[in-house]
C-alpha cells in the first residue's frame, strides 16, 4: 500500500469518526425509561421538555441525528 492510500485511510477514518450518525449513538442513548447523555442517566419521568441547542456547522445534523435517537 503506498503513502497516498494509507494518507487517503486515515483520512476517511477521521471524516467518518466526526460524521453525527456516527458519533452521537455512541454518546445518547434512549434505554427503556432512561435517557443516557455521556453515561449520566436521566430518568425520563423527570422530563417534561427536552430542547436541543446547537452552533456552528454541524449543529443542524447532530440535532437530526438527536431526534432520531429520541
Amino acid at each position: 500500500m503506498s503513502a497516498r492510500q494509507d494518507a487517503l485511510k486515515i483520512f476517511q477514518a477521521a471524516v467518518k469518526a466526526v460524521q453525527p450518525s456516527y458519533l452521537l449513538p455512541q454518546h445518547i442513548k434512549l434505554e427503556e425509561q432512561h435517557l443516557t447523555i455521556l453515561g449520566d442517566k436521566i430518568p425520563l419521568k423527570e422530563i417534561k421538555n427536552l430542547y436541543v441547542i446547537g452552533a456552528g456547522k454541524a449543529a443542524a445534523a447532530m440535532a437530526v441525528e438527536t431526534e432520531k435517537i429520541l
